[in-house]
């Protein structure tokens, strides 16, 4: 059967069937012991050849690991060569030294079938792929294991049934390409790429096009299917907030080339992350765990409340640049929140003047208005 005969097929099976075969693609085809390394490096040197057949060198001296059924974030500021090492990792580019060892085999010795039956790659160049079907893009990705007509078996069309449902997007099987969300793009992407039952997945910026509400839900994907699939995920984002809450292991790459690893606690404890990224304007926060514009806060404000208000007050006062104190006085700005969350009011005393506020955005106008922070 060729792809555009197997639309039918698709819709016809039910999740019942699809979940089984779920469970028999995850047994049958990953290794059960989670803490094998599937991906080594050893003193590999990134960059590139320039124009002019010179070696413009980006990192150096990198000995890192993919551990099985782990999420794994690389980031790090702007420029300093998260993209070439992605490439590298991926045979896109050789490596200018070192070795890249994949299932304990050097990865310039795979020939590209063995290669993308192993690793498989999603970037963040769109693909213009015109009228294509979601089920026909995601067959793509058995192409390592068809012959040379492509030709799907049935064992082909249950992997393919199963990466559509394993991202979440049987709803988009005979959906056209073009008409979709950049969400949902990328969910397909993702399908085409686990299709292909890689150890390795390598996804650069999958988020890069997101909302902030796909972005969370994109990240949480990937964690799962690195879970039940024992799939080593690596990916690259700009997105600190959410690498944090979702990563087994970060890798931060500096603007010097030295690379770090560990879980995001870890890093969050030695500094490292405050360090990775202190040249940028921004400070990383280590009791919230976020990062946040460097504001000096001379201006002392006493803040008493309690519960969610009191939390969003505090952010949102220390947003203005004030030194927010939680304690009953002490400073000659105050404010306190109370009533019940239907009605709550928020009572400003600046020394001896006074003034009510049903908002924190009425309050910060006055204070706005009348305080300027130092």
């Amino acid at each position: 059967m060729q792809p555009e005969e197997l639309q039918g097929f698709l819709i016809s099976k039910d999740v019942a069937t699809v979940s089984g075969i779920s469970k028999t693609y995850s047994r049958n085809n990953r290794i059960p012991d989670m803490n094998s390394s599937v991906l080594e490096t050893t003193h590999l040197t990134t960059g590139y050849m320039s124009q002019r057949r010179e070696r413009k060198v980006v990192s150096t001296d990198l000995s890192l690991a993919l551990i099985q059924g782990e999420v794994v974030c690389l980031i790090g500021p702007n420029g300093v060569g998260k993209s070439t090492l992605l490439r590298t990792l991926s045979g896109l580019h050789p490596p200018l030294g070192g070795h890249i060892l994949l299932n304990s085999r050097d990865i310039t010795t795979f020939t590209p079938k063995e290669l993308a039956r192993n690793l498989s790659i999603v970037l963040t160049e769109r693909v213009h792929v015109g009228a294509l079907p979601v089920f026909t893009l995601v067959a793509l990705g058995r192409f390592p294991y068809t012959d040379w007509a492509g030709k799907l078996r049935p064992k082909d069309v249950e992997v393919v049934t199963w990466a559509i449902n394993a991202v979440g997007a049987v709803d988009l099987t005979n959906r056209l390409v073009h008409e979709l969300s950049d969400g949902e793009r990328q969910k397909v992407m993702i399908a085409r790429a686990l299709a292909q039952q890689p150890k390795v997945m390598i996804l650069d910026e999958p988020t890069a096009f997101l909302d902030l509400p796909r972005r969370i839900e994109m990240l949480t994907l990937l964690r799962r299917l690195a879970r039940d699939t024992g799939t080593a995920i690596l990916l690259s984002t700009h997105d600190l907030d959410v690498a944090l809450r979702t990563a087994d292991l970060l890798w931060i790459l500096p603007k010097d080339g030295t690379l770090q690893t560990g879980a995001p606690e870890d890093l969050v404890l030695s500094g490292a992350l405050e360090q990775a990224f202190k040249n940028d304007g921004v400070t990383f926060d280590q009791q919230h765990g976020s990062f946040s514009m460097n504001t000096r806060r001379d201006t002392q404000i006493t803040l008493q409340g309690d519960g969610l208000y009191a939390l969003w007050t505090r952010k949102a006062l220390e947003r203005e640049g004030f030194a927010v104190r939680i304690s009953p006085n002490g400073s000659r700005i105050q404010v306190k929140i109370h009533g019940q969350p239907e009605a709550t009011r928020w009572h400003l005393q600046i020394q001896d003047q006074c003034s009510e506020h049903s908002t924190i955005y009425e309050l910060l106008s006055t204070l706005r208005n009348t305080v300027k922070p130092l």
